[in-house]
């Protein structure tokens, strides 16, 4: 199915002005991008300026692309392939990510995420970051796979989780400080109002410093370790 959705789209010249004229659809009759093959693994290409809602972008492909001053609205993205994705200054707004893959993609710089639901989803990779100077709002983690990422300059805000974590650091002051030299605008990872009694961490790190406000951290064992983080096994 998924290849018969992108044949769709094999001979059209210009992907942008697909999306652009196809740009905002209605609740109930969403337009139909699925398979829409606007990625590529042999060059990076971009994708600026776009307003656009109600679209069913299932099944395409972005990778190695990169996004400016996008904005998406209603939007759902299952099945979708971001791997390598970069992204600066868009916003995503209610939202749907099931079984989406961000492998080794950056989720964006000044970039922000409401009401959105993350499902299923490959959060990880070596070069994985959930961004800097981004902020999550009253966001689902539903089932995903969290792995290898570094978390600083972000913020959750009343968000749940129910994810698995792996190999993550939650960064604090220390190393908000040392950036802070390159960036002035650094700031620990901040967790707002936050439900994280169903995930699961293996090998995290809650370094001193990281703001936790009203949230609610998994019934696991961890120990103090090295004098400056919270480790869970």
């Amino acid at each position: 199915m998924k290849q018969q959705l992108i044949n769709r789209w094999i001979n059209s010249v210009d992907f942008g002005d697909i999306i652009k004229t196809n740009s905002h659809g209605l609740e109930n009759n969403l337009i139909d991008l699925k398979g829409f093959p606007y990625g590529s693994k042999t060059i990076r290409k971009d994708l600026k300026n776009i307003n656009v809602s109600w679209i069913d972008f299932s099944y395409s492909d972005f990778e190695e692309c990169n996004f400016t001053n996008n904005t998406f609205a209603n939007c759902i993205f299952n099945y979708v392939t971001f791997v390598e994705l970069r992204q600066w200054n868009c916003r995503y707004i209610n939202c749907t990510f099931l079984n989406t893959d961000f492998r080794n993609a950056t989720l964006g710089v000044d970039t922000s995420f409401d009401g959105c639901i993350f499902q299923n989803c490959k959060l990880q990779g070596k070069y994985f970051d959930f961004g800097t100077k981004n902020k999550f709002t009253n966001c689902d983690f539903l089932k995903c796979n969290i792995q290898s990422a570094l978390i600083l300059s972000v913020t959750f805000e009343n968000c749940t989780f129910s994810s698995r974590f792996s190999n993550v650091r939650f960064s604090g002051s220390l190393e908000a400080n040392i950036r802070t030299q390159h960036d002035k605008n650094e700031y620990p990872a901040t967790l707002l109002n936050c439900i994280m009694t169903d995930s699961k961490f293996k090998g995290v790190e809650l370094m001193d410093g990281v703001i936790l406000k009203n949230t609610l951290l998994p019934d696991q064992k961890s120990e103090r370790f090295n004098n400056d983080r919270i480790y869970y096994e």
